[in-house]
This record gives C-alpha cells, structure tokens and sequence, in this order.
C-alpha cells in the first residue's frame, strides 16, 4: 500500500501493478514460494477485492510462475542467457549449504533404482514423450534438453500426464502425496509408535547436522 501512495487503487495502471513485483522481490530478497504468495495476495486485493480495472489486464498467472528469477529469467532477457546462468538464477536448483554423505547402504539401491528409471525414460522417448519441463530461458537455449538422461526426474511418477499448458504429455515426479504414504506404511511396518512423516524425517536432519545450541534455539523459535 505505501509504494503506491498518494493513488488509490482503481487508479494504477497494469504496467504500475507488474513493475512493482521485481522491485518487492530483490528489496525483500523473496524465495520462490513467498513471491508467488505475495503475487495471489495481490492478486486477490486487487482483482477480487478492490475491483481494480487495470488488475484485469495483468498476467498473473505468468508473473506466479516467474518467481523470484521475473528478472534474468523473464522471457525478454531468455535469448541473452546461457543454460548455466538459466540454472543459477532459479532458486529451485539452489544447492543446500550442507552437504551429506550418502550412506554406503543405499548406494546399490539407488543405482539399480536409476536404471530403473534411465529404462523407463528410454522407453518414453522410444513412445514419442519423455521432455521433461524445465525453465523458459534453459528450455529457449536447449531446445533438446528436455529430453536428455541428466535432465529427468530421480523419482518420476507411475504415469504419463499431458501438461494443460503446453499440451506435451510429461512424466512429472512423484506427487508428494505418494511419497508421504509410503514414509507413513514404513513407519508402521517398522513399528514406530509415533506418527511418522518427512516432517519428521526434517527434524532429525536437523538435530544431526546442526550443534546442540543451534537445535534448542529453533525450537525455541518453533
């Protein structure tokens, strides 16, 4: 409200409304998912509840899947990016400040289970599918990559859907739900009295990785 004060809200313009999402984002140093709730806040101030006649000619569902990366990643800046530098401005593929070791135990497991999916990955291709979705300015640059091994999904979903925006049938990851349900059967198989979920799981990361004082000031914090 105070960045476009002294107008009201019937009085901005939709150019008005767009400028001011990157500008919020690098000043409050957003990640993705804040920015996309500041953008469906906005949204539903403007359009739903102030009926501003200008909301109606913003792109809104563009500027949600922009995120924090509108600026290097906007479709207008893409031609001038490199996939390297398409990669390092999505905060998606952002690498965790710690690293962990995988444990030897799951070392096999998880080759054998990556055959698994390179498998099924050729036989998409083979099908005529397997162009997995990846971000504007990467996709603009290398228009084949969507369809290369490195590029797949580790845990990739049972079925193949048809994407309703670019009318491509994908292979998307594994839905979260899926994932929860079997973290939830293993905590009952292994006779967990508790309930068992990744949240969990979230926690006990952090009580490893992090020292005593730092676990009892989070907590603290909730």
């Amino acid at each position: 409200m105070a960045a476009v004060r002294p107008k009201r809200w019937g009085e901005l313009s939709a150019s008005e409304i767009t400028a001011f999402f990157p500008r919020y984002a690098r000043e409050k140093h957003l990640t993705d998912w804040q920015f996309r709730h500041t953008v469906d806040a906005l949204q539903l101030l403007l359009f739903d509840l102030a009926q501003a006649v200008a909301a109606r000619e913003v792109d809104w569902e563009h500027l949600r899947e922009s995120g924090r990366a509108l600026g290097p990643a906007h479709p207008t800046r893409a031609a001038a990016m490199t996939p390297q530098a398409a990669v390092a401005a999505n905060p998606v593929y952002a690498r965790s400040a710690v690293a962990q070791p995988l444990p030897t135990s799951l070392v096999r497991p998880l080759r054998a289970h990556l055959e698994d999916v390179r498998q099924l990955h050729t036989e998409d291709l083979a099908a005529g599918a397997g162009a997995v979705y990846l971000p504007h300015a990467l996709a603009r640059q290398s228009p084949n990559a969507p369809r290369e091994w490195i590029w797949q999904y580790v845990f990739p979903s049972a079925r193949l859907a048809t994407d309703p925006k670019a009318g491509i049938t994908r292979r998307h990851h594994l839905h979260e739900a899926s994932f929860q349900n079997r973290i939830k059967a293993a905590g009952q198989a292994a006779g967990i009295p508790k309930r068992v979920n990744s949240h969990a799981l979230r926690h006990y990361s952090a009580r490893r990785i992090m020292p005593r004082p730092a676990v009892r000031a989070g907590g603290a914090l909730g």
